[in-house]
């Protein structure tokens, strides 16, 4: 590519003309008349990106000091070259389409670049959110056969990326920046439409991501399973995790996330699972948004640091088959409106601060197999509720501990 020159190979921002900034997101400026100009503009007018993320590069241009956003739009306009044969392939559709657009003609010069502003929007997007979770994550040290980021590559065939075609909306980058009040959401049947690889999953568990996820992992409009379980992640779940309105499976357990279960995860109205525990710096209550998950069939949130009793909105969870709550520091008494989860098949309260007698109500569980309430301060175990449950333990081992005569194993 005749535009890799030297000046930018270190990482450094590129020139971008005209400068984005607020004002000219706003005031109606002439377009960036450059492939990296278009880029950001774009990021930040569709809210993929925040402004601030492009800007407070170092001045002696050190790559390690760029922002994630920075390194993988420098990376997406200078590095990422179309292999040879898709290259001879978008010349001819470039030729046969005659294109007059002054921003298009102007990018002529980057017609070796994999993606351009001939490209779907959407498209772009999905690259460029690929490029800055892996920058945020410190994708140059993760464990696993990293092929992400290699020029040309489809993001679609990086490891731990499963991709589907999907009909999109075929506007392009071009005309995104046109209109960028108008830009067309996935599911609008009043624009012209493109089928395109797009991302349904990732999965990279026990890879060693560090660093943050970054909101732009957040706009994946197709994303249905985000497994990035034992990894080293920090920071908080971004409130933005709301835009994934098709995710089907979030699974962050075994990371070092901080602060609160954000209570945007409530309006996932598709989840069926929802594994965030073993971040034992995660803490607050159990968000009554959760209730609102109707199709959720595991909650796994063992080993936090959660506190309060259990949400009564819970109970609204009736497709849940297995619930998890061991080994945090939640407490009241076993709510008798548990008995309404019909469908639970293992329940786990061990190792917190439940107290009281076991409601009897459990006796309508009929699919519960395995019930776990040791290391908590409970009455009686109501063995005639629980004849189905194959595995039952509890503080049975003492004459002072719990009462159970049915308990199969007792500690």
């Amino acid at each position: 590519n005749g535009n890799n020159d030297d000046s930018n190979l270190d990482g450094s921002q590129p020139e971008i003309s005209p400068e984005t900034t607020d004002d000219t997101i706003n005031s109606g400026t002439p377009l960036p008349t450059d492939f990296a100009g278009s880029v950001q503009l774009h990021m930040v007018e569709q809210d993929i990106s925040e402004l601030t993320s492009f800007q407070g590069i170092s001045d002696n241009g050190n790559s390690s000091e760029l922002s994630p956003q920075q390194r993988a739009r420098n990376w997406l306009v200078f590095y990422d070259i179309m292999p040879d044969n898709l290259a001879d392939e978008q010349d001819e559709q470039n030729q046969s389409n005659n294109a007059t657009d002054d921003l298009v003609n102007s990018t002529n010069n980057l017609s070796s670049s994999y993606l351009d502003v001939n490209t779907p929007a959407y498209r772009v997007a999905q690259r460029f959110a690929a490029a800055v979770f892996y920058f945020a994550t410190k994708g140059e040290e993760w464990d696993t056969d990293n092929q992400w980021l290699q020029p040309g590559l489809d993001e679609c065939d990086y490891p731990g990326i499963r991709c589907e075609e999907v009909t999109i909306p075929s506007i392009s980058l071009a005309e995104a920046l046109k209109y960028p009040k108008y830009f067309p959401d996935p599911s609008d049947g009043a624009v012209d439409t493109t089928t395109e690889r797009m991302i349904v999953e990732i999965n990279l568990p026990e890879s060693n991501l560090k660093g943050t996820l970054p909101d732009e992992l957040m706009t994946f409009p197709f994303l249905r399973r985000l497994g990035l379980w034992s990894n080293q992640i920090e920071g908080q779940i971004p409130e933005n995790i709301s835009r994934l309105q098709n995710l089907e499976s979030l699974l962050l357990d075994d990371n070092k996330f901080t602060g609160d279960i954000v209570p945007a995860i409530g309006s996932l109205e598709k989840l069926k699972m929802l594994s965030l525990g073993f971040n034992p710096y995660v803490g607050g209550e159990i968000p009554e948004e959760i209730g609102n998950l109707y199709y959720l069939e595991a909650l796994f949130l063992p080993n936090m640091s959660l506190r309060g009793g259990l949400p009564s909105s819970l109970r609204n969870l009736e497709n849940l088959k297995q619930l998890e709550l061991q080994l945090n520091n939640l407490r009241g008494g076993i709510p008798d409106w548990l008995g309404d989860l019909i469908n639970l098949e293992k329940l786990n309260l061990s190792g917190n601060s439940f107290y009281g007698e076991v409601p009897e109500v459990l006796s309508k569980l009929i699919k519960l197999r395995e019930l776990e309430l040791q290391d908590n301060d409970l009455g009686t175990i109501p063995c005639s509720a629980l004849a189905t449950v194959a595995v039952l333990s509890a503080n049975c081992k003492s004459s002072d501990g719990t009462s159970c005569d049915c308990c199969t194993l007792c500690v």
